[in-house]
């Protein structure tokens, strides 16, 4: 499995000075829906998206991905869980549905607002006093095929004063 990184961070790595957020992207799509610009997630339903709370935020959770899924560990526990598309905060983890809000994400949108202001909701369901974050890790999927949204760029320096990576 390849850990994602940042030079000598990985993410969700974070120590107290390296706090990280990521939605990322880990799926395959049948050669036709690429070619077109589409995937089956743009169609996904939304279900309710699965937790992984890590014991410490402090270094966790640690994200590495195989073709298809991406594996949240706790290093402090080694507990462990599988995600398709994931987003992450420090101490935590969820599944990343695109269904989830009333507008849909497709591979042409990209991610949008309401993901990044989940994220900080998700944050603040983990720990309200820690809502700070030194990076921002935004995917474009393992084929590039997920769109960047200037948008959604401008929201994450407008809540974190940061660039996503």
């Amino acid at each position: 499995a390849d850990s994602i990184s940042d030079d000598s961070i990985q993410v969700m790595g974070g120590s107290p000075l390296q706090l990280v957020a990521a939605l990322v992207v880990i799926h395959g799509a049948a050669a036709a829906l690429r070619q077109s610009g589409a995937g089956p997630m743009d169609v996904q339903a939304y279900v309710d998206e699965r937790r992984f709370y890590c014991a410490k935020a402090e270094g966790c959770p640690l994200l590495s991905h195989t073709w298809g899924q991406v594996i949240a560990t706790d290093p402090s526990t080694g507990k462990t869980a599988t995600f398709r598309d994931v987003m992450a905060g420090p101490g935590w983890a969820k599944e990343w549905n695109w269904g989830h809000h009333p507008e849909h994400v497709t591979h042409a949108t990209g991610p949008m607002t309401p993901d990044v202001e989940e994220i900080m909701q998700e944050m603040k369901l983990y720990n309200p006093k820690a809502l700070n974050l030194d990076r921002f890790y935004m995917s474009i999927g393992v084929k590039g095929a997920l769109a960047n949204n200037q948008t959604t760029d401008d929201k994450i320096k407008e809540m974190w004063g940061i660039e996503p990576v």
